[in-house]
Parts: structure tokens; sequence; C-alpha cells
């Protein structure tokens, strides 16, 4: 289960055919607005919500492997969204 890049995370690279994407999971709620990384890391508290509230990814483990960073993305660029 891999979440949206809203969700701070680590980047794991899960390309090379040792995982097979099943679905893609959206929760959507009444309230078109962002708080929490707004309000502690922003300079406006509430911003406009484009899209759904979470997106999470299933995945089927196709063969054991360990997962690795991502190449293209560093850790301090996943989270939140400006």
């Amino acid at each position: 289960m891999v979440p949206d890049k809203g969700i701070d995370q680590q980047p794991i690279d899960l390309s090379g055919g040792n995982v097979e994407k099943i679905e893609t999971i959206e929760l959507e709620d009444g309230l078109p607005v962002r708080l929490i990384s707004c309000f502690y890391g922003g300079a406006m508290p509430l911003r406009h919500r484009e899209g759904p509230r979470l997106a999470v990814e299933l995945y089927r483990i196709r063969r054991p492997f360990v997962a690795t960073l991502k190449k293209d993305e560093k850790p301090s660029e996943m989270g939140g969204t400006p």
C-alpha cells in the first residue's frame, strides 16, 4: 500500500517487475480545504484542495525484493503539496 504524495513517506522504487499495481482507492469528503500542512508550514492556514482527500495505491508483491530509494526524488521533496 502506497499513499499519495500528500502524505509524508519515503520515496521507494517500485519499478523492475517485482510489484504489480492492483488498484487505486480514492477517499473523498465534503470539505474542499487543506489545513494541517498549510497551518503549520505555510503562510495561509487554509487552502483550497483539488482532487480526493486521500489516494492509496495497492500493489501485489510478485517476488521478494528489497525496496530501494527512488533515484529521482529526495526525501525532502516528498510530502504535502504547496
